[in-house]
């Protein structure tokens, strides 16, 4: 066979791949393994996102493996079975006996009887066997998500409750701890509470937020707009004749500004009620 433009290595690998493709066992794990993503997909979906809800991700994971284990069943198995046979025709039966009596028709035809029976039984048992290999997988793979509920002193949609000294996840701190010792549980506990109390009263969550101390050197806007004022009368010129956003920096009159401390930050403390 030859094809103008077309040279014998690049046909006889497509000749390789379009039998490959009419394969029935290959086609058949084509169809068991697009019916099983389709049930895993939903839950991929979650564990790739950037959330922090770990509630939400044991939820998907549990829904995820009682689907999965609900396809371990005959009709599932024949829906696909059946489907591979119309695409790709009929298996050929992967054990050939040798038909001791090849004049004997009746012989014959329970023997082709039996070798598809055998195959069927063996795709059957392959099938079966693909689906308890995943459900075992997936089961041992998030075994200990029971263990990163920590992760919720992060959801940022809860921080509004989590001011509160009642509603303050001390369970979740205490896993933390538990697990990851070098942490200093005053300290991070008053940091959270910082945290929550910022974030509920500016009522803005985000998904990239930057937990983090506040240092000694971070300040309001107030504390720097009094900087920007002070920069600005060093300068010699009238606060009234300043270009509204901008100040002329003085170099000498900063530098003995930057002397004196700046003021600490309010202590932590719960949300005002």
């Amino acid at each position: 066979m030859t094809e103008p433009g077309w040279d014998k290595e690049t046909i006889a690998q497509s000749a390789s791949l379009k039998q490959k493709l009419e394969d029935f066992e290959f086609t058949f794990l084509l169809g068991v393994f697009q019916f099983i993503f389709g049930l895993t997909e939903p839950l991929f979906q979650v564990l790739q996102s950037k959330t922090v809800d770990i509630k939400k991700c044991q939820d998907r994971i549990m829904s995820t493996l009682s689907a999965l284990k609900a396809t371990r069943t005959d009709e599932a198995f024949s829906r696909i079975y059946d489907e591979t046979g119309t695409a790709v025709g009929e298996p050929v039966p992967r054990r050939k006996r040798r038909r001791r009596g090849w004049d004997d028709l009746e012989q014959g035809f329970n023997q082709h009887q039996e070798g598809d029976q055998e195959t069927l039984v063996s795709f059957r048992r392959l099938y079966f066997q693909i689906v308890d290999g995943v459900v075992l997988h997936m089961t041992h793979r998030f075994a200990d998500m029971e263990h990163l509920n920590f992760f919720r002193i992060l959801e940022h949609t809860s921080f509004a409750s989590f001011c509160k000294p009642a509603a303050f996840p001390s369970s979740e701190l205490a896993q933390l701890i538990n697990t990851y010792p070098f942490f200093d549980e005053l300290k991070l506990r008053n940091e959270l509470h910082t945290l929550y109390n910022n974030r509920s009263r500016s009522g803005s969550g985000g998904v990239g937020m930057n937990v983090r101390p506040r240092s000694r050197t971070s300040r309001s806007n107030g504390e720097r707009r009094k900087e920007e004022r002070l920069v600005t009368l060093d300068s010699g010129g009238d606060e009234d004749d300043a270009a509204p956003g901008r100040s002329s920096i003085n170099p000498a009159g900063l530098s003995s500004r930057a002397a004196s401390p700046l003021p600490s930050p309010e202590p932590n403390g719960y949300c005002r009620e």
